[in-house]
């Protein structure tokens, strides 16, 4: 028997009919979304396998086939809800997907030559062919039929199957990955295990609903300044029953508190947009959003802070702790920064940043103190320690994580101090004495004010000044804060200059100095006065000093 879309709409019109029919076949834009359709029909039906083939026949006849072990359908299941649009079974049966009753109609948006669907149920068995533009012909089988086959024939060039059944397979394992039941396309399984890698990730489960939660993976950033998850692999999975609904970067709608975290979900309450794009936000997605959030601040945040709290002991100088795996400090500083995680409030309390020299700090320490950081331990950060200021060792990303959360700026500990660490260089101690003395007192001489000369080395690690020939200290060897007090001034001030043993003019002199002790102070006397005097005169009377000086001690008292 043959009828139109328009008996079957009852009272409506056969124009109307026909345009509602070309309405819900458009609606379709994949023409392979009717696999995903297929397939949430079967799952409907209790199948616990789907079988997927596509087969290349003679003359160019493409056969799609979709088959599965479900309940099937009766002859009264076929009036009342197949070939009728708008109605369905599954009205008020949470256990089920679709609630629209079209799902069927989207194999014409493949525009078959032809569609065979076979079904049978308690005994009954059935036959339906549909052509092109919705007519149909209903026929019994006398041989018994269990589940539902539907198949699709449709001419097409061999180059052109090939594609289609690449893309049919990646439509289906997109769709279907997670389905509660075994799919396979041509005989290879496209199930995937419903669980998450994600950093930090716990699973949460209750009758009905099911989910996996983490954070964000960092990864290569994109350059959009403007998007919070830039640089990161965010990615959130709705289903039900398995069968995926959406897949976003982020959780659809008001939910920014939420941008950052990785979800897979299932649940027998979700549903899908009439346009089968996305998913229903009503509320029961609500609910899970809800439950999301809860599980994030009861288990997932937890997680990652007591992993930082781990990593920043191992860290830090004064403490010996084991290090506690990956994911590592500096990606956790990264995922810190993400919408979801609420850092700011989060670590207040948390001493969540590694010190160079001293034990880990919170938020709340840090906001009472200049902030200072150094990329690794050295003579300055220790000397600071002793002072009672903390150094936070210097990671990737932590500048911008404190000014982003918290307001804080941060400074170099080794562009805003400077010191030096003793050293006689090839010098014995008493030559080496000897040196400092004559070049103090030729510096004295030439007018600067120099109250003692001593031999370090100032290229210990991350030094600022390892290429300077001398600094000036208020005290030899102690901290000098570069540009504030390493200066001489007439009420004293920084009066201790020491002479960097590892300079190239310094070594030089240093080897004369075993030969020739005059000439090598006076050396590099002249080069200290000329470093810090905007005149040559004061340098060039040296010579004659130092040559007084010596005729005087020849000469003795």
């Amino acid at each position: 028997m043959a009828e139109s879309p328009g008996a079957l709409l009852g009272k409506a019109s056969r124009a109307g009919a026909d345009e509602a029919f070309s309405d819900l076949v458009h609606q379709f834009q994949d023409p392979l979304a009717f696999l995903r359709e297929l397939v949430q029909n079967a799952l409907d039906a209790g199948s616990t396998l789907i079988e997927l083939r596509f087969t290349h026949g003679g003359e160019g006849l493409v056969q799609v086939e979709v088959e599965d072990n479900g309940e099937g359908m009766d002859e009264a299941t076929i009036d009342r809800y197949l070939l009728t649009l708008f109605r369905s079974t599954k009205e008020e049966d949470l256990t089920k997907i679709g609630k629209f009753g079209i799902g069927f109609v989207s194999i014409f948006a493949f525009e078959p030559e032809l569609a065979v669907c076979e079904t049978g149920r308690a005994g009954e068995s059935w036959r339906l062919i549909f052509h092109p533009g919705g007519r149909f012909e209903k026929l019994r089988l006398a041989e018994p039929l269990e589940g539902t086959r539907v198949r699709l024939l449709k001419r097409m060039r061999p180059e052109d199957f090939e594609r289609l059944r690449e893309q049919g397979r990646r439509v289906v394992a997109y769709w279907c990955k997670y389905a509660e039941c075994e799919i396979r396309v041509d005989g290879e399984p496209i199930n995937e295990p419903f669980q998450l890698d994600a950093p930090f990730a716990r699973r949460y489960t209750e009758p009905g609903t099911e989910f996996w939660l983490g954070l964000a993976r960092p990864g290569p950033r994109s350059g959009d300044a403007g998007d919070p998850l830039d640089g990161f692999e965010a990615r959130v999975s709705f289903s039900n029953r398995g069968l995926t609904l959406l897949e976003a970067g982020r959780v659809p709608g008001p939910h920014e508190d939420l941008a950052g975290i990785c979800l897979v979900a299932k649940s027998r309450y979700l549903e899908h947009t009439l346009t089968r794009d996305n998913v229903l936000q009503d509320e029961q997605f609500d609910k899970l959003v809800d439950l999301v959030r809860k599980e994030l601040d009861a288990s997932v945040l937890p997680r990652l802070f007591e992993h930082m709290r781990r990593w920043a002991a191992h860290r830090s100088g004064a403490v010996r702790a084991p290090a506690p795996g990956e994911p590592a400090l500096e990606p956790c500083l990264r995922m810190a920064r993400l919408p979801c995680v609420r850092f700011a409030s989060q670590a207040e309390r948390e001493p969540v940043f590694p010190t160079t020299d001293g034990e880990p700090l919170s938020l709340r320490r840090l906001r009472r103190q200049t902030v200072l950081a150094a990329r690794r331990s050295n003579p300055v950060t220790r000397l600071l320690a002793e002072r009672g200021q903390d150094v936070l060792l210097r990671l990737p990303g932590l500048s911008d994580l404190l000014r982003q959360c918290a307001g804080i700026e941060i400074r170099s500990a080794d562009a805003t101090y400077c010191t030096a660490v003793p050293s006689a260089g090839s010098l014995k101690p008493e030559e080496a004495q000897a040196l400092c003395q004559r070049v103090a007192g030729l510096a004295s001489r030439a007018g600067l004010r120099v109250d003692g000369v001593h031999l370090g080395r100032l290229d210990y690690p991350s030094s600022k000044v390892a290429k300077r020939l001398f600094i000036r200290q208020r005290e030899a060897f102690g901290l000098t804060e570069t540009g504030v007090d390493d200066r001489p001034t007439i009420f004293g001030g920084a009066r201790q200059l020491v002479l960097n043993a590892q300079h190239g003019l310094a070594r030089r002199c240093l080897e004369l100095a075993r030969d020739d002790l005059e000439l090598a102070a006076l050396l590099v006397a002249q080069a200290v006065v000329l470093t810090e005097s905007d005149a040559g005169s004061a340098a060039a009377d040296l010579p004659a000093r130092s040559f007084a000086q010596r005729s005087c001690e020849e000469r003795g008292p």
